[in-house]
């Protein structure tokens, strides 16, 4: 409860003289600041302890149906630890680590990405610029995914999703600042609540992916495909799958563990961690060039480092064509059958609080009874019922959801990180997540006994 309370109360550290606006913590959703203000955090407080100490979730399903003959598909699982294992898919970074080693030149997160995610966040309801407080070079990765078989199509078919699919790599950054103080209290390591999500394709620029995705984007379903482009599609899926998977095998450099959700061995202990360090930024320049970024997503709350009273934040997206990010508006598609169900405006980011959704998408919501409800997060009440279905990646493909729906699933409901740090805490792992890196391990370890 203390730690509830010191959070929903807190304010910015002191390690930088910055003058904080107060629109920056009233946005124009917010109550305004007032001589009641002390009321409206009571009751934020009153809500989150409520939230936190309420009944347990409901139970999730815990297995994804199985793909059909056909696809990258699943192999039985190999003696515990061996190659692939889920730390070889999901690198999860000690904090104290990702800020003493800030991945140097082709590694390292492009200022220009930053700059055009901090004019999108500023042109928002946050109407700040968050470099006032996260500084650029305070941004490091904390985290990264890797899949041999990332859904290209819009469809939440188990058959389209394992087959028509492309190896992908996602790298999650984050601003981590040291001996930070926080309410009072001197954080070693404190990251700052906003993180930027970078989705690459490996070989972007293969004819056959490029053609692949022309296909889908006009429609066409797994069994219109041609079988010579089928054929051609599959055969070069795994043979670019085959060559991710043995990049990340020459990333090995310890003893393990490497099985289970958890951080990444090497960084555990000061004689290997700057052996890895070293081969990341060797691998990643091939693996993540900059122009092989398809997609950018990235979120933030206003500044003053106080989200529960804050009680904002805002999601921007990006789609990106030889390394050049473009703003790309949030659209959600029906997942039985990819049509378009609900697109923001493209000057819009997507804004949220703990409870609700961002109002143009309630607006949608409103209107006529719509699949899109089913697919979207719009109060946070909603969440116990659907979380089942958002947390399975063969029911809800990202194009099916919202930003911020996808995030919402979290120990507290200011929590919005998926595969990055809250505050002090240690690093949040989101059910979603979890899933994700299981189907990513069953396809992983048929292609690798294929091979």
């Amino acid at each position: 409860m203390w730690y509830l309370l010191s959070r929903a109360l807190g304010r910015s550290g002191d390690r930088r003289a910055v003058s904080v606006p107060d629109s920056a913590l009233s946005p124009a959703r917010s109550p305004a600041r007032s001589p009641d203000c002390c009321a409206v955090l009571f009751v934020t407080l009153c809500v989150t302890l409520c939230l936190a100490c309420g009944d347990p979730p409901a139970p999730r399903a815990d297995s994804a149906p199985p793909p059909p003959t056909g696809g990258v598909g699943k192999g039985d699982a190999p003696p515990s630890g061996a190659f692939p294992s889920e730390r070889d898919l999901a690198w999860l970074i000690p904090a104290d680590e990702a800020l003493r080693r800030p991945l140097r030149g082709a590694a390292a997160l492009p200022s220009a990405w930053l700059d055009a995610v901090e004019e999108a966040l500023a042109a928002s309801e946050l109407g700040a610029r968050i470099s006032d407080e996260s500084w650029p070079e305070d941004w490091r990765l904390v985290s990264a995914r890797a899949t041999v078989c990332s859904p290209l199509g819009r469809v939440a078919d188990a058959e389209e999703i394992d087959r028509l699919c492309w190896p992908e790599v996602r790298l999650v950054w984050q601003p981590l600042v040291a001996d930070l103080n926080v309410s009072g209290v001197v954080r070693a390591v404190y990251a700052d609540d906003r993180a930027l999500h970078a989705l690459y394709f490996v070989s972007r620029e293969h004819p056959t992916l490029a053609e692949m995705r022309a296909a889908l984007a006009g429609g066409a379903r797994l069994r219109q495909l041609g079988g010579d482009l089928l054929a051609r599609f599959e055969r070069a899926r795994d043979e670019e799958g085959l060559r991710l998977l043995r990049a990340l095998e020459a990333l090995r450099g310890a003893a393990g563990p490497y099985a289970g959700l958890g951080e990444r061995p090497e960084l555990l202990s000061p004689a290997l961690a700057e052996g890895f360090w070293g081969a990341l930024e060797g691998a990643l320049p091939a693996l993540c060039p900059p122009e092989g970024l398809h997609e950018l997503t990235a979120f933030s709350l206003p500044l003053g480092r106080a989200p529960a009273a804050a009680d904002l934040w805002s999601f921007v997206a990006f789609s990106a064509e030889g390394g050049r990010l473009t703003p790309a508006p949030l659209r959600v598609w029906g997942a039985e059958d990819g049509a378009l169900l609900f697109e923001q405006r493209l000057d819009r980011s997507e804004d949220v609080t703990s409870s609700v959704g961002d109002p143009e998408l309630l607006g949608a919501l409103a209107g006529a009874p719509s699949p899109l409800a089913a697919q979207v997060v719009g109060d946070v009440g909603e969440l116990r019922e659907k979380a089942a279905r958002l947390n399975d990646p063969y029911q809800t493909l990202v194009p099916h959801t919202t930003c911020s729906s996808c995030h919402r699933d979290n120990n507290l409901p200011f929590n919005f990180h998926n595969l990055s740090y809250f505050e002090d805490q240690p690093l949040s792992v989101s059910p979603r997540a979890r899933r994700d890196v299981e189907r990513d391990l069953g396809n992983a370890r048929a292609l690798w006994a294929r091979r």
